[in-house]
């Protein structure tokens, strides 16, 4: 239900913006050669499609954090070896959390990122 209204609100912001830019093309075209219907349907199918393509582009965002999450959960309970502090330490898999795109495991009590493990065990 949120996602709905997000991109309903995303719409209507960007179709108001669409409808001022409308507005001040009409307003200004020339009168001996004014813009066809045709070329006012092609402005909408391409804002339309812009819309669209960005729309996709969010759900793509959002299925790569699954993945990661997803992925994150197939180490929990596994041993692995990671960087900390310039360190190198092992230890168990406690838990995974996302935090500004970046999947972070909980080891021995400490969130490392994805990254900086170096071996499953």
């Amino acid at each position: 239900m949120e996602i709905a209204a997000a991109s309903s609100s995303t719409w209507n912001a960007d179709s108001g913006l669409f409808m001022k830019l409308l507005i001040a093309q009409l307003q200004n075209q020339n009168p001996m050669d004014p813009m066809s219907n045709s070329e006012m349907i092609t402005q909408m199918s391409q804002l339309t499609a812009v819309d669209g393509i960005r729309q996709l582009n969010d759900n793509f965002l959002d299925i790569l954090e699954l993945y990661k999450v997803i992925g994150g959960t197939g180490l929990l309970g596994k041993q692995v070896e990671y960087e900390y502090e310039g360190g190198i330490f092992s230890g168990l898999v406690e838990a995974v959390s996302t935090r500004d795109s970046t999947l972070k495991l909980t080891v021995n009590g400490v969130e490392v990122p994805l990254n900086k493990v170096s071996k499953i065990l």
